[in-house]
């Protein structure tokens, strides 16, 4: 239970006449002037909530009203002649409180009590003052406050009640201590408690205090964020002033003396605050020179100060560190990248650790704008107040914000799934290899001795010269694109939206490399011999025929006649890929594994001797003619290579500054090169 005191104004609410009860001859009529019917009310601080009026004589000052307090024209006392009449007497208690009325018998008012009489004016609004609430917060529903000290000081005739669902908030004069006492009646999910947790921890820790006193504040669930905050400036041994009021418009009529001792009580609590966080007097001099910075935001910034520089401080402190276990922000990321990963359906379940599964059903039904609101309150930003636009772009644009990185944990892992789901052919006749720039990169393959000189009885031993090394080159290439998640689509829970669009990129990232292949096979590059790929001089261009069994053999026995780059020894080398249109690939099949050549009228009487000469058969609709290759095994004899910078084989996705784009950008790129390196180990049939 926490107890906070607000400045509130005096509070107007619709009454009942009692027909039944007037008196012509006293100028008397009973009203009801209070029930403890839940009505809804709006205040600038709390929002929507429901107001219940104790009617109890504990619970209500009734001396005002009992002392004769004015019946007014529609609140109006400005003048006298407004009071149309007087309270005679007031009662409270069994849950209701009434008052008896007497109007004037000055001729300005007859018309009023005639009115009153014939039923005409029926509107009546009572005034009072409250003192002291229990505000009680129930999960689901709106917050009710229980007026337990309050106090009627008027009632009045008005045409239109005032609205029992608005508050009048007054300035200066006319508002008043309340005091707030705060319960908290609702338990929290466990998606709740984790991120209350990390926040506590987090603020604890940025404050250099033990854990124990942050397990202190997290075992009192009745203390919010906010409040922690509040408790750990005070463990350092802040002594701050109650918060002071904002100037009300009348402020010019205080004192010289008044307004120097408000600005010194402000001053010196930051600075007092700033020299218990160990921060430098240049950071309060910046609060303390920020007229608008109240001593409430003064405490969270000088908080957010201390994270980060506790934050530098481990970056540039040793490089070993052991972890005992999982940080609670670590879990609660985790969760929630879970969770909206089950939303998006980009992630399974059963793909998660049991630990995991739990958080993640908390988070699944969480709305992106609700999250984009904890992450501002984890951050040390409160958001009472804030519209969702303003919830959704200080979400992505705050440094203190943890959204965006969740945003790119739910991106970049929809991003990958998709990569690696994309089927590619490439990788089954390619080699994959790797740069570590952006240069052309060379790829030796380097000739034999052939065999070893026969040594004659008494002979010698001579040096053999090395053979020339043939070359051909790579280079590694940049391909990638933006993707955008803007205010808007956090505001209409668009997670959708973006998860379609991260989808669509890694799938596009995948088929850029297939793409590229096929397209390097249809152009038949020159080689640095000068001669292109695929060419009767390379010794692997077969004569042009539709596939048969003879077909795929004689590629077979072609590739196997191929000489090392020095010519002094066969390679020996056999296919082990077909790489096909689409519309060969069935009879390509039918070839390669038939027992019995199917290119034979009686195929019982001659055996298939192409049986079996492929391991695998490719067949894509990349290939639009009616060519066809053969491949050794990319590990025995490569002749395409992908070559990824620094190895990765992934894209990667990282956070861009992008003007003119309201919202978070990200730049997805992918960092390869493909080359042919080599002729051996392919050959190529036109096809007819």
């Amino acid at each position: 239970m926490a107890t906070t005191k607000k400045q509130i104004g005096k509070q107007f609410t619709r009454a009942l006449f009692d027909i039944s009860t007037i008196n012509v001859a006293n100028r008397t009529v009973d009203v009801v002037f209070a029930t403890e019917t839940p009505v809804l009310r709006r205040n600038w601080d709390i929002g929507e909530y429901n107001e219940v009026l104790v009617c109890e004589k504990a619970n209500v000052r009734m001396d005002r009203l009992n002392a004769g307090a004015p019946v007014l024209d529609n609140h109006n006392r400005s003048s006298v002649t407004v009071q149309l009449g007087v309270v005679e007497s007031a009662t409270i208690g069994k849950g209701e409180g009434r008052a008896t009325l007497r109007f004037s018998k000055r001729d300005d008012v007859e018309g009023v009590w005639q009115d009153v009489q014939d039923g005409i004016l029926r509107g009546v609004s009572v005034g009072y003052n409250v003192y002291s609430a229990e505000l009680t917060e129930t999960k689901g529903t709106l917050p009710t406050a229980r007026c337990i000290d309050w106090e009627p000081f008027e009632i009045s005739l008005a045409p239109v009640p005032a609205d029992f669902k608005s508050s009048v908030r007054s300035e200066g004069e006319n508002t008043h201590e309340v005091v707030i006492i705060n319960h908290k009646n609702h338990s929290m999910t466990e998606a709740e408690k984790l991120a209350r947790k990390a926040a506590i921890l987090a603020a604890t820790r940025a404050a250099k205090l033990d854990d124990a006193f942050a397990q202190t504040l997290i075992g009192d669930e009745s203390i919010n964020i906010d409040e922690a905050r509040t408790a750990i400036i005070a463990k350092l041994g802040e002594t701050l002033p109650a918060t002071v009021p904002a100037p009300a418009p009348n402020a010019e009529t205080r004192t010289a003396e008044q307004i120097t001792k408000i600005a010194t009580e402000r001053a010196s609590g930051i600075l007092f605050a700033t020299r218990a966080a160990k921060l430098p007097a240049e950071f309060a001099q910046g609060l303390i020179d920020d007229s608008a910075m109240s001593i409430e935001g003064a405490r969270t910034a000088i908080i957010l100060k201390m994270s980060e520089n506790m934050s530098t401080a481990n970056t540039q402190s040793a490089t070993v560190v052991t972890v005992t276990g999982e940080d609670e922000a670590v879990k609660l990321r985790n969760a929630i990248t879970a969770g909206l990963g089950l939303r998006s359906g980009t992630v399974k379940e059963k793909d998660l650790t049991p630990e995991l599964v739990a958080g993640a059903r908390e988070f699944r039904s969480s709305s992106l704008l609700s999250l984009a609101g904890a992450a501002l309150e984890r951050g040390g930003i409160s958001i009472k107040g804030l519209d969702k636009m303003d919830i959704a772009g200080r979400a992505i644009t705050s440094s203190s914000s943890d959204f965006p990185v969740l945003l790119q944990d739910v991106i970049n892992k929809t991003l990958l799934s998709n990569y690696q789901a994309v089927m590619d052919s490439w990788r089954k006749f390619c080699m994959v290899g790797s740069v570590n720039d952006f240069r052309e990169h060379k790829r030796l393959r380097m000739g034999s001795f052939g065999r070893l000189d026969r040594i004659q009885e008494n002979g010698e031993y001579k040096n053999k010269l090395i053979p020339d090394a043939e070359q051909q080159g790579i280079t590694a290439e940049t391909f990638g694109n933006f993707i955008n998640v803007s205010r808007k689509m956090l505001i209409n829970d668009d997670l959708d939206g973006f998860a379609r669009l991260a989808s669509m990129l890694g799938r596009a990232a995948a088929r850029s490399i297939e793409i590229d292949v096929y397209a390097l096979l249809a152009s038949n590059p020159v080689m640095k011999d000068g001669i292109p790929l695929f060419d009767a001089a390379h010794g692997n261009l077969a004569a042009a025929a539709a596939p048969a069994a003879l077909v795929f053999d004689a590629m077979r026995v072609m590739m196997a006649r191929q000489m090392d780059p020095s010519n002094n020894d066969f390679l020996d080398l056999r296919p082990s890929n077909l790489v096909i249109g689409i519309g060969q690939g069935a009879n390509a099949r039918v070839i390669n594994d038939a027992l019995y050549d199917p290119d034979t009228a009686n195929k019982l009487q001659k055996p298939n001797l192409a049986r079996g000469i492929f391991n695998n058969i490719i067949d894509t609709a990349r290939i639009t003619g009616s060519e066809f290759y053969a491949f050794a095994a990319p590990e025995e004899e490569p002749t395409v290579e992908v070559a990824f910078l620094d190895g990765m084989q992934e894209p990667f996705m990282e956070q861009t500054q992008s003007t003119g784009v309201d919202g978070i950008t990200w730049k997805v790129r992918l960092d390869y090169g493909i080359g042919a390196i080599g002729w051996r180990g392919v050959v190529k049939n036109a096809g007819v």
